[in-house]
């Protein structure tokens, strides 16, 4: 038997599971070092048998280990058993997965045990958990005060902790607890907390810091708006960040006086979402239509990946972690799980922690694809774009360029003057009101055409490692590469739902919305030498645009709209550096042969400029 977990992309199996009964839901990645882990809503001892599969009852909490390391994977091509839900893989023969319940993990192979995981935080002296007044937070809270094994210490944190009735009342009876104020978004709130939890720890420092508080406001795409997606991501991403910043000296502290890793030394996790996993966002996940809070999530994913790579030096274990989906104010009442079983299963997994769980070239052809508009156009990899476009025999009918100051924008200019198929439209993607305007202005220039092709290019990078990295730097990026290609596409979408009403079949010859993402937008991929890169605010926004860019294509679908994240390669640009191995011109051809021959097949997924698949 077998489960299969969320995760933010596929790998290959490293293992195989005897008859495995799945759910359909999604691969898991399997790394060295920083891997989500999800938790599922099946009950225990799933075997095949149709009379055993209970889907929902117990709420057993089940997570799939390899039988020689403990790492999560995900078998794969299983097929579909006739009459249940679940989905079974011969191939996966020799390994046989057996699931307790919440308490109790264990994997055996011809009857030997390979790993087994039961609740007990006796090594780990403290615990902090952040969002601690309600809801999962709260659980943890009483079900760790509830253990016998228990840490030391329990910290728990709440924006007004005399609101907070039930830690109130738990405290009272409690004396290794205690109730500290933190307001995760604001950072004098943060540093009065700091300096009351070193009070309470000393010269121990902090063992386990559970990044918990969160918010979810539901909006499809027909009702978010950018201050949602800024408010989510401020709480869900940004807050989560500067949370373990605050107390990253703490856990340094208590890191550096143990060894090996886990919560006996030092912890982040950061707790996640099967809503964050790009690769899951598709089929049944995709009809939970909450854009910010997915792509709050996906970029959560991607600062815990950056976490994992710089503080795996210190000590410091980083994991995301899926809670699944449970009956709080936030899960709603139609949840399959209650608090007391998902957290259950939760802290097994967490007391168990360790370092093995940290952390085509396509030929150019525009010809069926009447127009084009390009954002960020006035430099880069835009203003390549026109070029090459321009210069290509079979291009679009009409090629609009944007740019914030379209007057400043020479080199646009200059091409305009010799090209009457050139249009230069002023945008500034951050603003609403410079949106309606661009929409008036496009409609006027593609009239009842349409339009063909959306190429969501502008983008900001700041670089920024963990010591450099500011609120406001994650804020303005986010709001740059994740919000405003949404909201331009929004903008544009009636005059591409007008282009995808005329024609038939999926790609710029009908309506596409490309948005230019990047590697450093791969969680899976941010590791070794990738992870070398330092910019806490340029990756997570990308990994958020590559949820926004699958959210779209779930909605979009329907009216044969394709959307697709595309990584440009490492450029000789502005943003790029001098050092980068390509020139634009290079990077632009391979670019535009690509989007020149997408189709439906390449509709939802992330893709390297010479056209192989990127993971998510």
């Amino acid at each position: 038997m077998g489960i299969i977990l969320s995760a933010w992309g596929a790998v290959k199996p490293s293992f195989s599971a005897s008859s495995a009964c799945t759910r359909r839901q999604p691969h898991v990645a399997s790394t060295t070092s920083g891997v989500m882990l999800a938790r599922g809503h099946l009950s225990t001892e799933i075997t095949g048998k149709s009379k055993k599969n209970k889907p929902h009852a117990e709420a057993a909490h089940l997570w799939l280990f390899t039988a020689s390391t403990g790492s999560l994977v995900a078998p794969q091509n299983c097929e579909r058993v006739k009459g249940t839900g679940y989905e079974t893989n011969s191939a996966y023969s020799s390994t046989r997965i057996q699931v307790a319940k919440a308490t109790k993990l264990q994997t055996t192979r011809g009857g030997e045990t390979i790993a087994k995981m039961s609740l007990s935080f006796s090594r780990c002296r403290s615990v902090l958990i952040t969002g601690a007044s309600r809801g999962l937070g709260l659980q943890m809270v009483k079900q760790l005060l509830a253990t016998p094994d228990r840490p030391q210490k329990i910290i728990a944190t709440a924006r007004n902790p005399d609101a907070a009735e039930d830690l109130q009342e738990l405290a009272k009876s409690h004396t290794g607890f205690h109730v500290v104020a933190l307001d995760v978004t604001s950072d004098s709130s943060l540093d009065a907390a700091t300096q009351a939890v070193e009070s309470i720890l000393g010269a121990d420092g902090l063992n386990c810091l559970i990044n918990n508080a969160a918010i979810n406001i539901t909006a499809d795409v027909n009702a978010i708006t950018r201050e949602i997606m800024m408010k989510t991501y401020e709480s869900n991403t940004v807050a989560p960040l500067f949370v373990t910043k605050g107390f990253l000296p703490l856990l340094k502290k208590a890191a550096a006086a143990g060894s090996g890793m886990g919560i006996q030394r030092a912890a982040v996790v950061n707790v996640s979402s099967v809503l964050g996993s790009v690769q899951l966002n598709w089929g049944e996940a995709a009809f939970f239509k909450s854009y910010g809070y997915r792509a709050s999530k996906s970029a959560l994913n991607m600062v815990t990946r950056c976490l994992a790579v710089d503080l795996e030096a210190d000590g410091i274990l980083c994991v995301a972690l899926h809670p699944g989906w449970v009956r709080t104010d936030m899960g709603g009442p139609e949840a399959p799980l209650s608090p007391e079983d998902s957290i259950s299963a939760v802290l097994s997994v967490i007391s168990g922690l360790k370092e093995e769980h940290h952390g085509g070239y396509m030929q150019q052809d525009f010809s069926r694809c009447r127009s084009v508009l390009i954002t960020g156009a006035s430099r880069g990899l835009g203003l390549q774009m026109v070029k090459q476009l321009l210069a290509t025999p079979d291009r679009p009918q009409k090629i609009i360029a944007t740019a914030r100051n379209p007057d400043a924008a020479e080199d646009l200019q200059e091409l305009a003057k010799s090209h009457t198929d050139l249009y230069i439209v002023a945008l500034d993607v951050t603003s609403d009101a410079s949106m309606d305007a661009a929409s008036t202005a496009v409609e006027a220039i593609v009239e009842a055409d349409g339009l063909n092709c959306l190429i969501n290019n502008a983008a900001i990078n700041d670089f920024a490692d963990l010591n450099t990295i500011t609120r406001e730097a994650m804020m303005n990026t986010y709001e740059s590469n994740t919000v405003a290609p949404l909201f331009v596409a929004k903008g544009f979408l009636p005059l591409l739902r007008r282009a995808a009403a005329a024609g038939s079949g999926m790609g710029i010859h009908r309506a596409a919305i490309i948005n230019v993402s990047s590697i450093l937008g791969s969680v899976q991929l941010n590791w070794g030498e990738i992870g070398t890169f330092k910019m806490y605010g340029y990756r997570a926004s990308k990994s958020a645009l590559n949820m926004v860019t699958r959210c779209l294509a779930v909605d979009l679908e329907a009216d044969g709209i394709l959307c697709v994240a595309l990584n440009p390669g490492w450029v000789r640009t502005d943003m790029g550096g001098p050092k980068a191995p390509l020139s634009p011109e290079e990077s632009i051809s391979a670019v535009l042969s690509l989007i020149s021959g997408l189709k439906e097949e390449h509709h939802g997924g992330f893709m390297d400029h010479n056209g192989s698949n990127l993971s998510w």
